[in-house]
């Protein structure tokens, strides 16, 4: 088949996770068999760098197209006819599912397979130019927009209004997808109501690379932990950092000295949270240009995010490459991770504190690697992901 991705404006200098997901699935599909095209949103922000990468790496044809979103009037209009357009992230979409140059060029493909809730206009002018349909949810809008305001924001009666825009446009996604590939949410059994028997699982096509076999344990000196935040901007991201510099790490260095050495890695870690950061029992590494030489030298991930219901990437990386890993019970997302052999849960500070002290015993560590490692080939090795993609691909038929 030929199968057409659409993504917004996202391929910037420094991919992250929902990027790598974008080009881990158009190296998936032609792994497959199939003929892949990328057309995307385009703005100042996006790197053209990014593009000619994209082009050459993945020897696909990358369309862009450059909205006009300096006429509001012109998006009222719309509201007014379509009231998920009220999320400004949708109006793009929706002017790109109407211009000629994008529908004369969607006609040339078998598939349209857009990412995200708000590109559902996309869907729809597949289902009008006569193709199939692919509705790819990385996570739940509606949730994901609200767990990342500040308290004060969700005040703002006009981010509720947003809010359901957004639930609106997971309604007309899975309305206009013949089928629905999600991650694994809470949600779905949602989206199934919706639309019963059009609803399959895709988890993050970027996982399979990251299995590995479980990790030698080391038996003596300080334990190097890992925090691996996208940006700190992100407000559930930043609560993370702050369980642990401002909860954990002072706890730790009180109880066992010397024990733990914790690593915040991410970008744009707040200047009161670096100051925290003492350079020896906690250390900001701000971004990591080779992730995974640094990785090599690190011993245990610690995820307290309480926030956030799609499955994140960061843990599941730290599953995946067979890492002892302490998360909280929403961060397994759905999969059946066993406190003790695949992983240690924990809610509090206090809670992270008495993990990351049974984890000094490395018999234990050796447990929580070996199940880690199970679980990873079992769910995100390359065969269970490539099966998911046919599963999807195959109900287009």
């Amino acid at each position: 088949m030929k199968i057409l991705v659409v993504t917004p404006a996202c391929h910037f200098s420094r991919p992250g996770g929902a990027q790598e997901d974008m080009y881990a699935t158009i190296a998936l599909m032609q792994s497959l068999g199939h003929q892949v095209g990328l057309y995307t949103l385009h703005g100042p922000n996006q790197s053209e760098d990014r593009l000619e990468t994209i082009r050459k790496t993945y020897g696909v044809p990358v369309f862009t197209y450059v909205p006009d979103l300096s006429d509001h009037g012109k998006w009222l209009k719309a509201v007014l006819k379509e009231p998920s357009l009220f999320d400004r992230a949708a109006y793009p979409f929706e002017l790109m599912a109407r211009a000629p140059g994008f529908r004369a060029e969607l006609a040339n493909w078998d598939v349209v397979f857009p990412f995200c809730s708000y590109a559902w206009p996309v869907l729809r002018a597949g289902k009008e130019v006569g193709i199939k349909t692919v509705f790819r949810s990385h996570n739940y809008e509606p949730t994901f927009f609200w767990e990342a305001l500040e308290t004060s924001q969700k005040l703002n009666p006009l981010n509720w209004m947003r809010r359901l825009a957004k639930r609106r446009a997971e309604r007309l996604s899975v309305k206009y997808g013949d089928v629905t590939a999600s991650t694994r949410l809470r949600e779905m059994a949602w989206y199934e109501e919706l639309k019963p028997k059009t609803i399959f699982e895709l988890t993050l096509t970027y996982l399979p690379p990251l299995v590995r076999g479980p990790r030698p344990q080391k038996t003596e000196g300080p334990l190097d932990i890992f925090y691996l935040g996208a940006s700190y901007n992100v407000s559930f991201h930043r609560r993370g950092v702050e369980v642990l510099l401002e909860e954990v790490v002072p706890k730790l260095k009180q109880v066992a000295p010397g024990a733990f050495r914790v690593h915040i890695c991410g970008g744009k870690l707040p200047e009161r949270l670096k100051a925290l950061c003492d350079g020896t029992n906690a250390i900001c590494e701000d971004y990591v240009p080779d992730l995974e030489a640094f990785l090599d030298k690190m011993d245990l991930g610690v995820f307290p995010v309480l926030t956030g219901r799609s499955i994140k990437g960061k843990v599941f990386g730290s599953i995946c490459r067979a890492f002892p890993t302490v998360i909280p019970r929403i961060g397994a997302s759905g999969y059946p991770l066993e406190d003790g052999k695949d992983v240690l849960y924990a809610e509090t500070g206090d809670e992270y504190v008495d993990a990351l002290l049974r984890l000094r015993d490395p018999a234990l560590r050796a447990t929580l690697s070996a199940g880690a490692a199970a679980v990873a080939e079992r769910e995100f090795s390359h065969t269970a992901v490539r099966a998911q993609m046919e599963r999807i691909l195959n109900a287009l038929n």
